[in-house]
């Protein structure tokens, strides 16, 4: 129902129509309908920002009441999460309530859900900030910087536009750990060209991060790119990937799905499984079987009839699998040890997961058979990590203490809240239950200025 229902119109103008109002700002996602589609979460940060809240704020007081999610015990992070793009529930019901909130619509297409009956969640998403530092100059130049979802699925790893290799850390990742305690880290900013950890730009902290991609890497991410563009056909189709794998174990194995199956590199069980539909390919197996025959992505998971005598197959001798992850290869118990006793001695300590990395074991099995090693890496690595916080908090102390004494010598009796402002206004130590020591520091300065004074006198 529109306004005009509701209020009488004003003036003289019969025609004069009232537009209907949102509750949040009518913002038109970039890049609709190509490779360079907006994703979900690039567009629901940049909506907080306009809004002055940060986002845990919006979803709390306005996003998870209208969902009716609130009596759960919600976390607010759902926005921080790969599958907030991906192709489950939840992406589908914040795309439709934000297109709701905003009245633009068509906000599901910044998501993956047309995807849902054709693929798995299996490295559908990935779990990291990644971006072209290229793209993010371009669109600083043309207006809003915006993340692409091309960049958040977990198959594509460069910018097909560009040709570069994508970004996932910032500079102040590289910078020395120690010169960063007397630094003041401003307050955190969710957007897509922001970093949230140093504020800067990502476009000038990451530019000369670039290098090239390798050809078969872009031509992985221009087909996933061009199913970006197509994806409208997916919510239309009928079919799946069963019909197009049988038409071509029919065309090009005689009906020998074995035979298809060595053919293409794949295990002949997974291959039953996607024809009769036990389970469903991930979007990098597809990508894959694309890359072979030649086709769109579109085009295989619609099962859509391709001409397979004008398609040459790109079948290559992969020393690597793609279509399934390597089993991890299972140490033994003294090569295991052995290992662990070496971490134990070396200089920096570390977490328990990366232990487990480093071996090449699972964190089960390490509980399991070694849990007197698993507790001895745990504690080494709290010890660590409290002494380095210690010293992190007293660096920060002398940092106040100095600033407080510079505020004295220029004749400002120091306080909390000026010190801060002197500092930028947002050092950690000054916050929650630091501040009393802060408090101390002022007036400890404060006194012994004083102490000074009396004894010049």
């Amino acid at each position: 129902m529109g306004c005009q229902e509701i209020y009488e119109l004003v003036g003289t103008d019969p025609s004069a129509v009232i537009p209907q109002r949102s509750v949040l700002a009518s913002l038109k996602p970039l890049g609709a309908g190509t490779p360079h589609c907006e994703s979900l979460r690039s567009y629901y940060l940049t909506l907080a920002h306009m809004h002055h809240v940060s986002p845990r704020i919006m979803a709390k007081d306005i996003i998870i009441p209208r969902l009716g999610l609130e009596r759960f015990g919600h976390n607010f992070q759902e926005w921080n999460l790969p599958l907030f793009n991906g192709i489950g529930a939840v992406p589908e019901k914040w795309a439709e309530l934000l297109s709701s909130l905003t009245g633009q619509a068509g906000l599901d297409d910044l998501t993956l859900t047309a995807l849902r009956p054709y693929t798995s969640t299996k490295r559908l998403m990935i779990d990291m900030k990644r971006w072209c530092p290229l793209c993010f100059s371009e669109a600083a130049r043309d207006g809003r910087v915006y993340g692409h979802l091309l960049w958040e699925i977990a198959a594509v790893s460069v910018c097909p536009k560009h040709g570069v290799n994508l970004v996932s850390n910032c500079i102040c990742n590289n910078e020395d750990s120690q010169s960063n305690f007397s630094k003041v880290k401003p307050a955190k900013i969710y957007l897509p060209g922001i970093c949230s950890s140093c504020g800067r730009p990502l476009v000038e902290t990451s530019m000369n991060m670039t290098t090239a991609a390798s050809q078969r890497e872009i031509k992985r991410a221009q087909i996933v790119g061009d199913m970006l563009t197509d994806i409208e056909r997916l919510k239309e189709g009928t079919n799946g990937i069963d019909v197009f794998l049988n038409n071509a174990v029919r065309y090009f194995a005689k009906g020998n799905a074995t035979a298809f199956a060595k053919m293409l590199h794949i295990d002949k069980v997974s291959l039953h499984n996607w024809i009769h539909r036990t389970h469903l390919p991930s979007l990098y197996q597809i990508v894959e079987i694309a890359l072979t025959f030649q086709c769109s992505m579109v085009d295989v998971m619609l099962g859509d009839r391709v001409a397979f005598g004008e398609i040459t197959l790109d079948i290559q001798d992969r020393t690597q699998k793609p279509f399934r992850t390597n089993k991890r290869r299972k140490l033994s118990k003294n090569v295991v040890k052995r290992r662990l006793e070496a971490l134990l001695t070396d200089i920096h300590p570390i977490s328990l997961t990366s232990a487990v990395a480093k071996i090449g074991m699972g964190r089960r099995r390490l509980r399991r058979d070694y849990p007197d090693i698993e507790r001895r890496i745990l504690q080494r690595n709290q010890a660590y990590r409290t002494s380095k916080q210690k010293s992190m908090v007293e660096q920060r102390y002398d940092l106040f203490r100095q600033c407080a004494a510079k505020l004295m010598s220029e004749g400002i009796e120091p306080t909390t809240r000026l010190v801060g402002e002197r500092l930028g206004g947002n050092l950690l130590i000054i916050k929650g239950k630091n501040k009393l020591a802060c408090h101390a520091i002022c007036e400890e300065v404060i006194r012994s200025s004083q102490e000074d004074r009396g004894r010049q006198r």
